[in-house]
């Protein structure tokens, strides 16, 4: 089982078997719930809202087959 060290300012580095098995990367936000006296970590999924326009270049539009290769390649790289 992989152990994590509380800093003094209540900080922890989550272990690398932990980061790979719940798919996390730098700037992933998780949720920490306390259930029963135990912590839950959850990925947080971002909404439509946050992610509108990402593939939004000025001047360049990009078709339906384009946006969905994009994505496929992306998932493909994430989740891997």
């Amino acid at each position: 089982m992989p152990l994590a060290t509380i800093t003094s300012k209540g900080q922890i580095t989550l272990p690398k078997p932990v980061r790979e098995a719940l798919n996390l990367r730098r700037g992933d936000k998780v949720e920490i719930t306390v259930e029963e006296g135990k912590a839950i970590l959850r990925p947080v999924v971002k909404k439509v809202e946050e992610v509108f326009g990402k593939l939004s270049q000025e001047g360049k539009s990009y078709s339906v087959e384009e946006i969905d290769l994009r994505l496929k390649e992306e998932i493909k790289k994430r989740w891997k």
